[in-house]
């Protein structure tokens, strides 16, 4: 990954093959792969969206972020991420970003996966509630919602 400010993205395949090396640092833990032509990140630093035919980043959205939480593909030009303190939706192509919802660290949502079929959007969410002086109650939750952030559900699993 990086060093002295070089940074790259190395491709493998489930065997440990390397598919390729992409010289850019465009991708991070919270990356969208679900895109044929592109991939997106979230990083401190805001949405990078990165061009695999051009091997280059093709777009970003310069805002500083605490503590980038993921993103995903919504369809052909748009991107759903979030970050600590809020939840977006950004085109890409026209240069727009939108609030989708606002959230803080008792509600933190991560990890964002989109499914075309449904036109939804589930996100891990941690929820975290002061129980005591020194207790957090801290609980791993999962939410479907539109890519607009509206028709929000809890998914519940039973055990």
């Amino acid at each position: 990954f990086g060093s002295c400010g070089l940074q790259k993205t190395i491709i493998y395949t489930p065997e440990g093959q390397t598919l390729d090396t992409l010289n850019f640092g465009a991708l991070g833990p919270g990356s969208a792969w679900n895109h044929p032509l592109y991939s997106a990140s979230a990083s401190d630093m805001g949405l990078k969206v990165y061009d695999f035919d051009l091997d280059s980043i093709v777009y970003r959205f310069n805002k500083e972020c605490n503590s980038p939480t993921g993103c995903a593909f919504v369809n052909d030009h748009e991107v759903i991420w979030a970050y600590r303190d809020a939840m977006f939706r950004t085109n890409f192509i026209t240069n727009e970003s939108v609030l989708v919802k606002s959230s803080c660290d008792s509600r933190l949502y991560l990890r964002a996966t989109y499914h075309p079929m449904s036109n939804k959007v589930i996100w891990q969410r941690i929820d975290q509630d002061i129980v005591s002086e020194s207790t957090i109650e801290v609980r791993s939750k999962l939410f479907m919602m539109n890519p607009d952030g509206t028709e929000e559900v809890e998914i519940i699993i039973e055990e």
